[in-house]
């Protein structure tokens, strides 16, 4: 098998997932249960009529069949229009816009504490490591020592995680 086939078969592979996560999204978004012009309509008047709650499908484009609301749906997503957002009626991709830049921080500073802790913690426990290779019991040292590298680093991410939700550091995004 050549190159050029396996780059064509990963692409297309790619392809039927994405395939796959829109139409899993759209489907999660049809059968939650909840109808999303209601939840707009009750949000903004407390006793919405029918007439209120239809007008409000209707400007969503919910009142097609299920067949129209997904290819709307695919053709809004092939042209960047995500919708608007029932939480604060601001079109999507704002929201994204607005909680991106926030969430890169995140991820970097992140992989940056993992990176140091691990660093640091695996050079200080890689002496059991070493050791455990000559004595008895290699196997459950060996054990011992990846759990004594792995564990803290999980309990210190979540910890400091939490602590800088608790005390809103302006310097680090929680």
């Amino acid at each position: 098998m050549g190159i050029c086939a396996r780059i064509a078969k990963r692409i297309i592979t790619l392809l039927i997932v994405i395939l796959g996560v829109v139409t899993l999204s759209f489907c999660l978004q049809i059968f939650t249960g909840t109808d999303p012009a209601e939840m707009l309509v009750r949000k903004t008047t407390l006793f919405a009529t029918e007439d209120q709650i239809q007008a409000m499908r209707v400007e969503l484009g919910l009142d097609g069949t299920l067949s129209e609301q997904y290819a709307d749906y695919i053709k809004g997503l092939l042209t960047g229009d995500l919708g608007i957002s029932i939480t604060n009626r601001k079109p999507v991709i704002d929201n994204i816009r607005d909680a991106l830049p926030v969430t890169c921080m995140l991820v970097i500073m992140s992989m940056l504490w993992v990176a140091i802790l691990t660093v640091l913690l695996s050079s200080y426990f890689s002496d059991y490591y070493i050791l455990s290779i000559f004595n008895e019991g290699f196997y459950n040292k060996r054990l011992l020592a990846y759990i004594n590298s792995n564990g803290p680093l999980k309990l210190f991410s979540f910890s400091f995680q939490m602590k800088f939700h608790v005390l809103e550091l302006l310097f680090l995004p929680s």
